[in-house]
């Protein structure tokens, strides 16, 4: 049991409670070192981010011009202006996995984290206790704003080196 927070480690598995806003769930998530509230939306395909947030992100986060054409659920268009990407820890106790989301103008969430990354963290939504278990993945990973989990390959200059030494010994004769 952490006494920060409730939420319990189990070898990958996390969970963590949300709050409640309007009985939606609600978890604090840290998205480039900044707390945001994510709404866990099962409903949603991609994730989006509220534009007003980008703009406190370190320098280092990359942003791409890459547009989206969707709607919400009354079937107005969102006006999402590109992608942002950057290092997402949903509880504590996480290492950081990349994630991408869309930049969403006049959000009334600050950020919402889509049905399609809950599935590729098999994530499990408990509305009796208000919890959200997740496992999160053991090799370096990107969640993409198309939703996929993706590996990320490690650079010649990240794998670990072994060097093999041979001696040349002469036989005795």
């Amino acid at each position: 049991m952490c006494r920060q927070s409730p939420c319990q480690v189990q070898k990958q598995h996390f969970s963590t409670k949300w709050l409640r806003n309007k009985s939606l769930p609600i978890i604090p998530i840290n998205f480039n070192q900044q707390t945001v509230q994510a709404l866990i939306d099962t409903g949603s395909m991609v994730p989006l981010i509220a534009e007003d947030v980008c703009p406190d992100f370190e320098e280092s986060t990359m942003f791409t011009q890459n547009e989206l054409e969707a709607y919400s659920c009354n079937g107005s268009k969102l006006d999402i202006p590109g992608i942002i990407t950057g290092d997402l820890l949903l509880h504590q106790h996480d290492a950081p996995i990349r994630a991408q989301f869309y930049i969403l103008k006049q959000s009334t969430q600050e950020c919402i984290l889509p049905h399609t990354w809950l599935d590729k963290l098999k994530a499990v939504l408990d509305y009796n206790t208000n919890t959200l278990t997740y496992q999160m993945p053991t090799d370096p990973s990107i969640l993409t704003a198309t939703g996929e989990l993706e590996q990320i390959p490690i650079t010649k200059e990240e794998q670990p080196t072994t060097e093999v030494l041979s001696l040349k010994t002469k036989n005795p004769i």
